[in-house]
């Protein structure tokens, strides 16, 4: 941002996430040419262009807010289970939806923990239904939302269920009645994460 104008693009990621049973594991990151606006000049982009990165841990290397353990299927010890100091408790109900969004980005979850976690966030107050669609790779998909503005600005929460296996597909941050000072126009989707493949092995 400079002189009260933000420059805003789209960055395009794909992270790849292996973890053994020990803990260890490996990150890879690869991050596109960012996509600009139409007219949009990019010489204020100072952030890189394109790249790729990597992490290999040993067990215990990484930090984790959810430990080693694997995620708990009941409802009772799932509602215990991603808290954490930050962000407080004070938000409300949207810290347990996006507590999901980081465990989804960790583990793979089994069945009987995936139940638990739509059980848990079927449980929640303010999500809403919001109907069928397809998620940005084509695939049939139930979305459940959840608004607050705990970040800043009034955002849309949403996360994108298979109605035939419970998988999750990923999720969407959608802004929905003001930019702030970011360079976009609402409704704006601000971040979305697609989970194209996850499994055991």
């Amino acid at each position: 941002m400079s002189g009260g104008f933000t420059l805003s693009a789209v960055v395009p990621r794909v992270h790849r996430t292996w973890r053994e049973a020990d803990g260890s594991g490996r990150t890879e990151v690869e991050w596109a040419e960012p996509e600009f606006e139409n007219g949009t000049d990019p010489g204020g982009w100072a952030s890189p262009r394109a790249g790729t990165g990597s992490e290999n841990w040993q067990p215990g290397g990484r930090a984790t807010s959810f430990g080693d353990r694997r995620p708990p299927s009941t409802v009772a010890e799932l509602d215990r289970y991603p808290r954490r100091p930050n962000p407080p408790d004070d938000i409300g109900p949207i810290k347990t939806l996006v507590a999901v969004t980081d465990l989804l980005r960790e583990r793979v979850l089994t069945p009987p923990e995936r139940a638990a976690t739509l059980e848990l966030l079927g449980r929640l107050p303010d999500v809403r239904y919001q109907g069928a669609t397809t998620d940005r790779i084509g695939r049939a998909a139930e979305a459940f939302s959840m608004d607050s503005a705990c970040a800043g600005l009034p955002t849309r929460y949403t996360l994108l269920v298979s109605p035939d296996s419970g998988e999750f597909l990923g999720n969407e941050q959608l802004l929905t009645t003001s930019a702030g000072s970011l360079n976009v126009t609402v409704p704006a989707v601000i971040e979305y994460e697609t989970y194209v493949h996850a499994d055991f092995r």
